[in-house]
């Protein structure tokens, strides 16, 4: 399964929105370090960077309140499952 290392806040807040599983958050002082599983990663991180997505701004919304919830609430994280519940659908 693919790996994915990513510091941006708002990708890592995209992955969780599409159900991809976050396996590791670092804390290193101020900054943060996400670790991601799953295919298609470099696809999603592109359509990201271009533009190309769609996304309910409620939903992502959550996903970012899920997201600060990992980063304040550890300094270090590894899971074998999302934090994150989608709505309407089971991850």
């Amino acid at each position: 399964m693919q790996q994915f290392e990513t510091t941006d806040f708002y990708l890592a807040a995209y992955f969780l929105f599409k159900g991809i599983k976050l396996v590791e958050h670092k804390r290193s002082q101020a900054h943060s370090t996400f670790i991601f599983e799953g295919p298609e990663l470099e696809d999603l991180s592109s359509q990201f960077y271009l533009d190309q997505i769609l996304i309910p701004p409620m939903a992502f919304a959550k996903a970012i309140r899920s997201l600060k919830n990992i980063m304040y609430n550890t300094t270090s994280h590894q899971t074998n499952s999302t934090s994150y519940e989608h709505p309407g659908k089971a991850i």
